[in-house]
């Protein structure tokens, strides 16, 4: 029953992870007139009412070099390289903890000391400081004049990230070379 619960958690990891990369809500707004919404690439920012909505989409880096351009103090080009990181480590994430769940389902065993929960691990760890140096140089700032706060994406991935830590920890008992027994070691 443990190693069941144990898959669950992982694949509910992998799969936030999997929502979270692709996610175009990581920050977003509430303003129906001027709506701004970021993901770990892009951004998009739409004006006006329904059905006369113009929208405009472009990359993080080609905003922040725009922004830089234009002398904003707070641009810098650390929000779209930590949009770029977060991306690759929740992916490389996502595929250690199906790999775990491969582990945990076929009852194996790794062979050596670093199997994948231990790179999951490593692997979440780094994503979660990408993800907060993501969400912390927003364009904007932390003040409430952009209105860009967390959305759905960064909130899934937070949950994602504990669960596969979770999962990551866990699954070490089970997948981890067994140790030898001392009193069978004619060597010893």
């Amino acid at each position: 029953m443990y190693r069941v619960v144990l898959v669950l958690i992982c694949l509910a990891a992998a799969g936030g992870l999997g929502y979270a990369a692709l996610s175009d809500r990581w920050l977003e707004n509430a303003k129906p007139s001027r709506r701004v919404a970021f993901s770990l690439l892009s951004s998009k920012v739409c004006v006006g009412e329904a059905p006369n909505t113009t929208c405009e989409s472009k990359s993080n880096s080609e905003l922040m070099t725009e922004l830089t351009m234009q002398n904003h103090q707070d641009a810098s080009m650390a929000f779209a390289t930590a949009g770029h990181a977060t991306l690759g480590l929740s992916a490389i994430s996502a595929l250690l903890l199906l790999l775990c769940t491969g582990y945990l389902v076929g009852q194996k065993r790794t062979s050596g000391p670093n199997g994948p929960q231990h790179l999951a691990l490593v692997a979440l760890m780094l994503a979660v400081v990408a993800a907060t140096v993501f969400v912390k140089t927003k364009p904007g700032g932390s003040s409430a004049a952009t209105g860009v706060g967390a959305g759905m994406g960064f909130y899934v991935f937070a949950v994602a990230c504990v669960l596969g830590i979770i999962a990551a920890q866990l699954a070490s008992k089970l997948i981890k070379p067994l140790e030898p027994d001392p009193s069978l070691d004619p060597s010893l």
